[in-house]
This record gives structure tokens, C-alpha cells and sequence, in this order.
């Protein structure tokens, strides 16, 4: 596993919970021995089947002095993650019948450059095929022919969301998060990166890692234009919450789940190609069926995995971003958590009732 850090010294690691059994046993084992091959790593772990925390970790660096008060968890951003709350809002706008899947986008739309409103609709945009990459720019290929990520589809979603059912964003998505009792995370108001500190007091600042020097603190602000594509600020217990309650609760109704869930075009990914739905990447290999996403702001990453048949969540927070340009090296320990719990789940992992 690339080395990823260096010059910095473990100040906190909280003690794992981990269930009685050889194969838990080694799991634990296993992960321990990866993050005390990463000193310097600065975030969570926390892997849960069922209503059984296997794992929990957190981690922080001697030289930041961030944590809160420990009655309180972590927050961070988590980037992309957000993406499957959108997809839920607009899908069940649609079940509602305020807006339509294959409809050609409300031309009204402010950040839609002239003329894609005739070749984009809502579905394309979900799953990451309508071409619209940069705000002004039109589609960069044919509508619906390829995969091609692009956050600037979920901020047109998160638009036409308020303009369709004319409530903010921001009050749709704290009521989702209010129904599936993530009250540890929220769609934060707009402030500056001082009223931030004073108003999200649980939020961990972030940290910018540019070559061999030591990380930077990264000053922002909280701006409602990305919420729909990134926004979200969530702990890590809260987004085992939101698997629970996407997979196995009451976030949508059945039809809807199942267009979530159902890949309809192929991602490239440093996994190998997954099928993508809304908001949320498929894969079934090795005899087990993954949901998954990642997220990257600067200054923080993340990935959320889940194995519905076996209940499985695994939630991997940072509150450092690594350069982009290299995207392998700066989640390879979210990929070796990742490998970690795939190998414990075809070791024989315990099959969970399904809802």
C-alpha cells in the first residue's frame, strides 16, 4: 500500500468494539494493523452489521487539536455521499408526479446553457450520462450515450428540486435526514468560515495534503450552490443510519428503491467498471452484491459502502484531501478497509433477515 503519510504522530486511537468469533477476531486484527501502518491518517472507521458495530475507530494527528467535546461525534463533509440524498428527493418528487424522469429539463432553469433543455432530462442527469460538465457549457456529447461524472448535473437537480416543489433544497434534505434520525448531520445554512466554526462546532476542520509538507488547515465558507452535488455534513454513525434507512427503511418506496438500485449505464472506476443507478454505484462480484460511493472536497474524503444481504455497512471518513491527480494512491486506505471487509463477508459472514 502506497505511503501516504509521513511526519506526523498518532495522538488518540478510541478502542474498537468488535463481536466474540475467530473471524471478527481477525477482522479487527487486520484493520488494526493498517491503521498502525498509517500513524498519520485523521478520521474514522466504523464498520457495522446489523445493529453490531464489528468496528470503530478514530484517529487524529498529535499536531490538530480539532476534537469536540467527546459526549459529541465528528462531522465532516462528505463530498459526493450527498448525491444519493438528491437522488432520493428527486425520485420521490417524481413518484409524486411533480416532475417527470425523461422530461426534457425546465428550460427556465438558470445554470442551463441555452438549448439543453431539448436534450437533457432528469434521468440522464441522475446517472451521470447527460454531457453537461461545466455550468454554461452544453452537453459534451450525445445525451444518454456514455458515462462522464459531473457534479454540475446534481446542482441543475438540486434547482429544479426547489423549483418544482418550491422549498429549498437545504428544508428537503434536514427533513429526509429528520425521517431517517440522522440527527447528527445536516444540510448546513450558508456562513463564513467563522460563523461555521461557531455554528457546526462538531464539524472537523480540513486539511490539505500537497506533496511532503506538513498538511494545511483549509479555510471555507458554506455556500448553498453545492449542496445538491456535495453538501452534506454527516458523522459516521449517521451515515449507517442513512444505509439502513436508504436500503432498508423508509427513504423510498419500493418502486422507486428499485430504480435507485438498478444500473443503467457502466462507470470506469479504479475498481473496475461498476454499474451506476442514481446517485449510487452497483456492483455484484464475488458473490456479493455492493452499493457504494465515494466523496472528495477539498479538505475531506469519505466512502460509504453497503451490503444488503448481509446488512453491512462500512464507512471510511478523512478530514484530509490528497491530490486528485492520483486518485488510487489518495484512497488506498479506504480501499484496503474496503478489501479488508469483502474478504471477512466471503470468509462466511453471517447472512441478515431481509426487510
Amino acid at each position: 500500500m502506497p505511503k501516504r503519510y509521513a511526519r506526523m504522530c498518532l495522538l488518540s486511537l478510541l478502542p474498537g468494539l468488535a463481536l466474540a468469533g475467530p473471524a471478527e477476531d481477525q477482522l479487527v486484527q487486520r484493520l488494526d494493523a493498517l491503521l498502525a501502518a498509517q500513524p498519520a491518517f485523521s478520521g474514522e472507521l466504523l464498520l457495522v452489521q446489523g445493529e453490531q458495530t464489528l468496528y470503530q475507530r478514530s484517529q487524529t494527528p498529535v499536531e490538530r487539536s480539532d476534537a469536540p467535546p467527546p459526549d459529541r461525534p465528528y462531522q465532516y463533509r462528505v463530498g459526493s455521499i450527498s448525491k444519493q440524498l438528491t437522488a432520493v428527493l428527486v425520485l420521490s418528487a417524481a413518484a409524486k408526479g411533480q416532475l417527470d424522469l425523461e422530461q426534457a429539463l425546465d428550460s427556465e432553469l438558470t445554470r442551463l446553457p441555452a438549448g439543453a433543455h431539448n436534450t437533457v432530462s432528469a434521468a440522464q442527469l441522475l446517472n451521470h450520462s447527460a454531457g453537461l460538465i461545466e455550468p454554461g457549457q452544453p452537453p459534451q456529447f450525445v445525451p444518454g450515450s456514455r458515462f462522464a461524472y459531473a457534479n454540475h448535473g446534481y446542482v441543475l437537480l438540486g434547482e429544479w428540486l426547489s423549483r418544482v416543489t418550491r422549498q429549498s433544497y437545504a428544508v428537503q434534505a434536514n427533513a429526509l435526514l429528520a425521517r431517517c434520525q440522522m440527527h447528527q448531520s445536516t444540510m448546513p445554512a450558508p456562513a463564513t468560515a467563522a460563523e461555521r466554526r461557531q455554528r457546526y462546532p462538531q464539524l472537523r476542520d480540513g486539511y490539505v495534503q500537497r506533496g511532503t509538507a506538513a498538511a494545511e488547515r483549509l479555510e471555507w465558507d458554506i455556500t448553498p450552490a453545492q449542496h445538491a452535488s456535495g453538501g452534506l455534513l454527516a458523522s459516521a454513525a449517521d451515515l449507517v443510519r442513512w444505509n439502513r434507512c436508504l436500503h432498508a427503511g423508509p427513504a423510498l418506496a419500493p418502486a422507486q428503491y428499485a430504480y435507485l438500485t438498478t444500473p443503467r449505464i457502466e462507470r470506469p472506476h479504479r475498481w473496475g467498471l461498476l454499474g451506476y443507478g442514481a446517485g449510487l454505484q452497483v456492483l455484484q462480484r464475488d458473490g456479493l452484491l455492493e452499493y457504494s460511493h465515494g466523496g472528495y472536497v477539498p479538505g475531506y474524503m469519505s466512502t460509504l459502502l453497503y451490503y444488503p444481504s448481509q446488512s453491512f455497512s462500512v464507512v471510511v471518513l478523512e478530514n484530509t484531501s490528497y491530490p486528485e491527480r492520483d486518485i488510487a494512491q489518495a484512497y488506498a486506505l479506504h480501499d484496503q478497509v474496503r478489501l479488508l471487509a469483502r474478504d471477512y463477508l466471503r470468509a462466511g459472514a453471517p447472512l441478515s433477515p431481509q426487510p
